[in-house]
């Protein structure tokens, strides 16, 4: 089974009847991660933000990160994949942390190359 196979539907269908049982801030948080699978990046980010706590747990913010990321927010990206880092003492969750800010950075170098190639153009097509 490949990750784009994932049943994201029947996850968060599953992580609400959870949520209803035994409710909690880590249910709501995977649950969240299934809104965006879902709904968009935009919905996720909409359903970690109602989640009332978890503000000093890494992967919070690591998920905020991810989803900014996804929306093209990467300054707010990187400010959250930073304090995931900061947050967290487990070294494969900061590797794996640091590689995302790297895709950012290399993102956004490519934007700027992008421009400017358009720029010393001029003709709006790029040389």
């Amino acid at each position: 089974m490949k990750a784009e196979d994932t049943d994201w539907r029947s996850i968060v269908a599953l992580y609400d009847v959870l949520l209803k049982i035994k409710p909690s801030h880590i249910v709501a948080l995977n649950r969240a991660v299934g809104v965006g699978m879902v709904h968009g990046p935009e919905a996720g980010l909409a359903a970690v933000d109602a989640i009332d706590g978890l503000s000093n747990y890494h992967l919070r913010s690591s998920v905020r990160g991810d989803l900014l990321m996804k929306l093209g927010r990467n300054t707010e990206a990187e400010e959250e994949l930073q304090r995931a880092i900061f947050l967290t003492d487990n070294l494969r969750e900061k590797q794996l942390l640091a590689e995302k800010l790297n895709q950012i950075a290399n993102m956004t170098k490519l934007k700027i190359g992008f421009a400017d190639s358009q720029k010393a153009d001029g003709s709006g097509r790029s040389t």
